[in-house]
């Protein structure tokens, strides 16, 4: 697909997933960058990403797009927690670990607000 619509912003991340899954980290973190410049409003792809990318200090205009992402206002909170454990990830990396931890603290607020603990499936 990408061959023939290389402007496919889509195809860019899913093929980012696919090498992921398969352990090309490098690979998947070069597909997943294309397709967010794409698709902008992919915001969840940061965490995929994040997860597939060593930072260093010279990523710093990277960790600003992330950053740059969590500053729109009409964010869902899947997107917020994404963006922050993107951030975490990032910061971490670079060795900003106090900062790290507050972004991984917030995305992990996220997520525990999606969650619903069933006490009698858990008992059961």
């Amino acid at each position: 697909m990408i061959a023939a619509d290389p402007a496919c912003g889509m195809a860019h991340l899913v093929l980012g997933h696919v090498l992921s899954q398969a352990g090309q980290s490098a690979e998947a973190a070069a597909c997943l960058e294309r397709g967010i410049s794409l698709v902008p409003g992919m915001i969840g792809a940061w965490q995929g990403f994040a997860a597939n990318t060593k930072f260093t200090a010279a990523d710093q205009p990277v960790i600003e797009r992330i950053r740059a992402c969590l500053e729109r206002p009409n964010l869902t909170p899947a997107e917020r927690k994404a963006l922050h454990f993107a951030l975490g990830k990032a910061l971490g990396d670079i060795g900003d670990h106090a900062e790290a931890m507050r972004h991984f603290d917030a995305a992990n607020r996220f997520r525990s607000a999606d969650s619903v603990l069933d006490r009698a499936s858990l008992a059961r």
